[in-house]
Formats: C-alpha cells, structure tokens, sequence
C-alpha cells in the first residue's frame, strides 16, 4: 500500500513563533476594555485556535456556533462540503465572553438582526481584508513578522500534529480535500478528534479577554 505522494522539495508552510503568538493576543486584549479589544482577541483565537481559512473566518454566521456542543459548522464553499469542528477550550471561553458583548454592541447601533459572527463596532459583518488588515495592523506594530494570514493556519496544523494529533484529525478540521496537503505538516500518533482538538495549544497558554482562570 503506497501512502500519499509527498514532493521533497515542496516548501514548508512557515509557522508563527509561539513568543510573537502571545505578543499579539496581548496586544489585542490591550487595546481597552471595549468591544474591539474583545472581537480582535475573538478573531486571534478562532484563526490559531481553528485553523479558519480567511474567507471562512469571514463568513461565519452566529448560528454556526453551538454553545451546548461545543462546535463550529464551517460552509463548504471552498471544499464544496461543509464540517463541523470540535473547539479548544479557549476558544469556546472567548466566544462565550464575546458573544453578550457582540449583542449588546447591535442592540446599541439598532442592527440586531445581523446575522455575522464577527461583526464591527458599527454593526456590520467584517470583511476578509478587514480582518486581514487589522490582524497584521497589530502584527506591525508589535514588531512580528507576519506574511500571510495562512500562517496561523498552518500554525494551528504543525502544532496539533505535534501534540499527537493524528494526520486524517487534522485533515478534517482543517478542511484539506486529500491528505498529501496535511502531510506536509508532520506526522504523528491517533486521538480521536473531540479529544484531538482538547490538546490544542492555546488551551495551555492563552486566556480569553474578561475571562477568569
């Protein structure tokens, strides 16, 4: 039995520092007690903690998070089939912080009937190059080399792999139509993948803004 085909000169996808990972989730948390310093935290988290491509990220709807389950439900128009993730912890502890916050935010700009996950201060959902633009806005200026959105994705990819994730887990919470995409992160041991996405790293290390430990 012949495993995927894997070029060996292809070029591994670039990781972001765990040290620059933590300096922006400070700066986000840092950028006040009001609703922004609270949706960039949210935003960090979700990129890292789920590995969201950009245009994913954008498009998520309230209705896509179940509270009671602890998922994601991610459109499948980049694959052409929808999935469903398990959260880390942290990120569900940041969704829960969020969430209030984001309906108090519409009652106040008369906008509550948006449908967005992600929407800002005026209502109105976040765009992928807003997110893309604010995101390495914080990243110029806290000094940390960011190129690409795409590295927290891959980010979120190496390190569950390195945690002792199983390569298919991964391919399925990432969303890669075939496994020789996920090979180029690692490969590694066999959770399952409820108790996959429990290893994450950002359960270890991040706290959600207002959150308590």
């Amino acid at each position: 039995m012949k495993g995927p085909k894997v070029t060996p000169y292809s070029r591994l996808p670039k990781r972001i520092d765990p040290v620059h990972m933590e300096t922006m989730w400070r700066a986000a948390a840092s950028r006040g007690s009001g609703y922004s310093a609270h949706l960039w935290v949210t935003i960090l988290a979700l990129l890292y903690g789920t590995g969201l491509r950009r245009g994913e990220l954008a498009r998520l709807k309230v209705d896509a998070f179940d509270a009671n389950e602890g998922t994601l439900r991610i459109d499948g128009r980049k694959t052409g089939q929808e999935r469903c993730i398990p959260l880390p912890e942290m990120v569900l502890r940041c969704l829960e912080v969020y969430l209030p916050l984001r309906h108090n935010q519409l009652e106040q700009v008369g906008r509550i009937q948006e449908r967005a996950l992600l929407v800002s201060r005026y209502g109105q959902g976040i765009s992928g190059s807003a997110i893309s633009n604010g995101v390495h806005e914080l990243a110029t200026a806290n000094l940390v080399p960011l190129h690409s959105l795409h590295q927290f994705r891959h980010s979120c990819a190496s390190d569950l792999l390195e945690a002792g994730v199983h390569l298919a887990e991964v391919q399925r919470i990432l969303g890669h139509a075939g496994i020789s995409t996920t090979v180029r992160y690692v490969h590694i041991a066999d959770p399952q993948r409820r108790a996959a996405m429990a290893l994450h790293p950002i359960n270890d290390w991040l706290q959600p803004q207002g959150a308590t430990a």
